[in-house]
């Protein structure tokens, strides 16, 4: 029995380690010694017994049985494959096996080359789409900001600045302005659909598990991803002056790494509601949730509008169909509408990609679209439908799903996504730009808010940008980062 076995060995180890012991401790010491051995062989009697299960529960006893009975199967299991892991290591070994690995191998080397290509000119097709939105921005560019400059703050004073992810560009330029130095946008951060999106999309073809189907080693696969599955975001980063200066240097990486590190929309409510951030620069109104958690901490929000923005719509620039009515989105997302070809597109099935609970995006979604509207159950349509890794994941999943749909903000979208392989949607026949969302044509126009503790004294850090934010050299700033101003003459 598995059981005696197992006591017998540490039985027998246990005597020796103590036979050691007693002996060196029983030396000249006569009855003592004998009384302590003889107690030792007691208990490993007592031991054994309660191994053997002598008076023990059912439930020990059949844990026993089924352990014994496991470990014969594996043994008679390990006899059964020895043959075939003996071949596999022979054919392994063999010459034609081997020159046939080598092929896979360059065909998988080749693939990755290729791969890489069609990577570099996506990646070239977005930045030229993102110079293009550049020039834009250079033209209204503020040159200087003396009156943020006058507030004196320094890195040291400078109030922890936090936000969403799609304000971070305008809390960096921000950062500039007040310290007083200059920036550039750069590509920042490389998505990959791997590890971004929650599930396969439909219609993402990956080799690595094309080739682990038949049972190869995926060791034999190198860089076998579908190219499609990767794009870039842009932002601005705060840069040395030229010629650079050790203060200036210093004070740039300080900005970069410090002094904007936005934690995302929820992230940065809680992180404003905690204390641990003196202001918020973020793309939508508390929800309730967060409104419940500030009257927890018996905290009072001041939600301040400092810009416009919008609600969009995304599709695969594949697709056809060029704008939805208001109650089309409402019924996509609801399940009654399941077919392109219901809203004058192809008959193929609409994919409707929805962003995670808590995020900016799921939040203006469900407060300006959907209202009263429930989403079809996520148990219908699989949990691949809700795509993450940020706001990066819709534009990821319909670059690999043309017959998707999905949605963001204007200013990602248009300032910081450099996604060529997608497209906005019309929404009631308006197409979202800067001039409709300034006259207010576009149906889901937007705020951006300034968030602060209504604690916060006057002298604050937090109320002095505030503040400037809304005079007119904080809105022609807010008009330099590419958002609409609330300010318009």
């Amino acid at each position: 029995m598995w059981a005696k076995r197992f006591a017998s060995k540490t039985a027998c180890v246990s005597a020796l380690v103590l036979a050691w012991g007693l002996a060196s401790i029983c030396c000249g010491q006569g009855a003592q010694g004998d009384d302590t051995r003889s107690q030792f062989e007691a208990a490993e009697r007592e031991l054994q017994k309660l191994i053997d299960g002598e008076g023990a529960p059912s439930v020990y006893l059949e844990y026993m049985k089924l352990k014994e009975a496991l470990d014969k199967q594996e043994e008679t299991h390990r006899a059964e494959i020895l043959p075939t892991q003996k071949r596999l290591g022979e054919l392994w070994k063999d010459e034609e096996f081997e020159a046939w690995r080598d092929k896979i191998q360059q065909a998988s080397f080749q693939l990755g080359k290729l791969r890489r290509e069609l990577e570099k000119d996506l990646q070239q097709r977005g930045q030229v789409l993102q110079e293009r939105r550049r020039e834009e921005l250079a033209a209204i560019a503020v040159k200087a900001a003396p009156e943020a400059r006058a507030i004196g703050f320094t890195i040291e004073t400078y109030p922890v600045v936090d936000g969403s992810t799609s304000t971070r560009p305008l809390g960096m330029i921000i950062a500039c302005k007040f310290l007083g130095s200059r920036y550039e946008w750069v590509a920042a951060e490389k998505y990959s659909g791997n590890w971004d999106i929650a599930g396969r999309p439909p219609g993402a073809f990956e080799y690595e598990d094309f080739l682990r189907t038949p049972g190869l080693p995926i060791e034999w696969v190198h860089d076998a991803y579908h190219p499609d599955l990767t794009f870039v975001s842009f932002r601005p980063i705060a840069i040395p002056a030229d010629p650079p200066n050790q203060e200036d240097a210093r004070r740039s990486v300080v900005i970069n790494h410090m002094l904007n590190v936005h934690a995302g929309t929820h992230g940065a409510y809680e992180n404003v509601i905690a204390g641990k951030s003196d202001i918020g620069l973020i793309a939508r109104r508390p929800s309730s949730d967060e409104l419940a958690l500030a009257k927890t901490e018996n905290i009072e929000l001041e939600v301040t509008p400092i810009a416009m923005d919008a609600f969009v719509f995304l599709k695969n620039y594949e697709n056809p169909v060029a704008g939805l009515s208001t109650d089309q989105i409402k019924q996509i997302y609801s399940g009654e509408l399941v077919k392109w070809s219901e809203v004058g597109g192809p008959d193929e099935k609409i994919t409707a990609y929805r962003r995670d609970k808590h995020s900016g995006s799921q939040e203006l979604m469900e407060t300006l679209v959907m209202k009263d509207a429930s989403f079809a159950s996520l148990h219908e349509y699989g949990e691949e439908y809700i795509v993450r890794g940020g706001m990066g994941g819709p534009y990821i999943a319909l670059t690999s799903n043309k017959w998707g749909i999905g949605y963001s903000v204007y200013y990602y979208e248009h300032f910081m996504a450099a996604s060529p392989n997608t497209e906005l949607l019309a929404v009631d026949g308006v197409m979202p730009s800067f001039a409709t969302i300034q006259a207010g044509e576009y149906p889901y126009v937007t705020e951006v808010y300034a968030v602060i503790r209504r604690d916060a004294g006057e002298d604050s850090g937090a109320v002095k940008i505030r503040d400037w934010l809304m005079a007119p050299e904080g809105q022609g700033v807010i008009r330099e980062s590419g958002y609409v101003p609330l300010a318009t003459g």
